[in-house]
């Protein structure tokens, strides 16, 4: 069975778009890889963002529907959901891990104090 596949992710004004035309079977896939989009982040604190895990089976290929585990290195800074939202509470350099069967892949966020609004006078 072939199926086509279309994925768009909004990130920061960023669209990407993949498209691949491939046999899947389910559970024939084996992860062999996992990267994280964006490879590193500077954030201010209280701010949020998104980011993705890019799964490839042994071939390169896409592995979808396989379950992301998030991990902060300093979770009580910087947290990160099971969706990959990412929020800021303190400024810290750390790392975020994404692992999903056994394989990860980690990334530095960096949070710097929030710029202070000055009043136009």
């Amino acid at each position: 069975m072939f199926w086509r596949v279309l994925v768009c992710l909004a990130l920061g004004g960023l669209m990407l778009t993949v498209n691949a035309d491939e046999e899947l079977q389910s559970g024939s896939q084996i992860v062999s890889s996992v990267e994280i989009s964006p490879e590193k982040l500077t954030l201010y604190v209280g701010h949020f963002v998104h980011v993705i895990a890019i799964v490839k089976d042994q071939h390169g290929s896409l592995v979808l529907g396989k379950p992301v585990v998030w991990s902060s290195a300093d979770p009580d800074k910087v947290t990160v959901s099971n969706e990959g939202f990412v929020v800021v509470n303190a400024e810290v350099t750390t790392r975020l891990t994404a692992t999903v069967d056994g394989k990860s892949a980690s990334i530095t966020v960096t949070v710097v104090p929030s710029p202070e609004l000055v009043e136009a006078g």
